[in-house]
């Protein structure tokens, strides 16, 4: 066979496969190298374009030998996943679930997408949240960091100090408050008053007395120090009254008249030193 026989022959047998199969050339796959590689790559293509690495370390320790732009990276330890992680192009971010709250909101409530960016809170930890006084009737104040119940005096707030503790601190004096019954009163009513009777300034601030017979008063715990007090007697009854000789009367006074009412005002200035002063008028009846 001469060769401008053999030749025709020769190029028919190359342009046959060519016509059949196509040059590699005009592949628009990566891989160019084969069919059977550009076949590889479209079937992988096929498979939804994900690849999933997986180790027992972190991406961060020993990465995948390659990656790409939307690869996985799945931590095993045997079946259980420990981490998992995906890559945005610059570096590996992990994919987990926050719990303890509401996390995150989207512009529908419901799912995030590229068009609807999730916008992320902190938990109520994070941010140091109080958490609300016990809600069982009574009333509470927060001090270092956990409530304390307000507890009123039922007879009313007798003494606040500086710090509403104690009042050992000489910078840090004591304020106080009348007591109830100072402001108030109490009275003693005897309808039978006779002899000795004493005069108790700390007990009570009004007296009403009634003589049935000779009667000599006398006073009993008096206000000792600074401390003063005013105490108020209404005595009646035809009988000798007899006052305390340290008893200092007021130069207007009445004298005492059993047949009516008597009301003295008697002003105790220095009860160590028997310092009293009074005033005596008779009423109408």
């Amino acid at each position: 066979i001469t060769a401008d026989v053999l030749r025709p022959i020769l190029e028919a047998m190359v342009n046959q496969p060519n016509d059949l199969i196509g040059d590699l050339n005009d592949l628009t796959t990566t891989n160019k190298d084969s069919v059977v590689d550009a076949i590889n790559e479209v079937n992988n293509l096929s498979n939804g374009g994900i690849t999933i690495h997986y180790g027992s370390d972190t991406p961060f320790i020993t990465p995948p030998v390659s990656f790409e732009l939307g690869d996985f990276y799945a931590q095993l330890d045997g079946s259980s996943v420990l981490g998992f992680w995906q890559y945005n192009g610059n570096e590996w971010v992990e994919i987990k679930e926050v719990t303890g709250g509401v996390q995150s909101v989207t512009g529908d409530g419901v799912s995030g997408t590229p068009e609807d960016v999730v916008m992320t809170f902190p938990t109520a930890s994070e941010i140091g949240a109080i958490e609300d006084a016990p809600s069982d009737g009574k009333q509470y104040a927060r001090k270092d960091e956990t409530w304390s119940e307000v507890v009123i005096p039922s007879s009313g707030v007798q003494t606040v100090t500086g710090d509403g503790v104690d009042n050992t601190d000489p910078e840090n004096p004591v304020l106080t408050f009348p007591k109830e019954e100072e402001i108030t009163g109490t009275r003693l009513t005897d309808a039978s008053v006779t002899g000795s009777t004493p005069l108790d300034w700390d007990a009570y601030k009004v007296f009403e007395f009634t003589l049935t017979g000779a009667t000599t008063l006398t006073d009993t715990n008096l206000p000792t120090g600074t401390e003063t007090k005013v105490i108020e007697l209404v005595i009646s009854g035809n009988q000798v009254l007899t006052l305390p000789a340290y008893w200092e009367a007021l130069p207007s006074n009445d004298a005492y008249d059993g047949t009516v009412r008597n009301h003295l005002v008697v002003s105790c200035i220095d009860g160590d030193n028997d310092d009293i002063i009074y005033s005596l008028q008779n009423l109408s009846s």
